[in-house]
């Protein structure tokens, strides 16, 4: 994750972008990686998407809650 923080941190949001939603193909229950890419979308005002990665990251974060005995 520290990769993807660097790029957003120099600037580089479409290249972030980009990158974060490769690994998300990979790791698709990561509540962190749809943080990161609900900020990378609202800061290149794709309001849409990243109000989609906030929800499907608080929807995760909670499932993991709510079934972890």
């Amino acid at each position: 994750m520290q990769p993807l923080l660097d790029l957003y941190s120099a600037g580089q949001l479409v290249r972030a972008l980009h990158e974060s939603n490769a690994i998300a193909l990979q790791f698709v229950k990561s509540a962190v990686l749809c943080n990161i890419l609900g900020i990378i979308y609202s800061k290149i005002e794709r309001f849409d998407a990243a109000f989609a990665r906030i929800h499907k990251a608080i929807s995760t974060r909670l499932l993991i809650v709510t079934t972890t005995p």
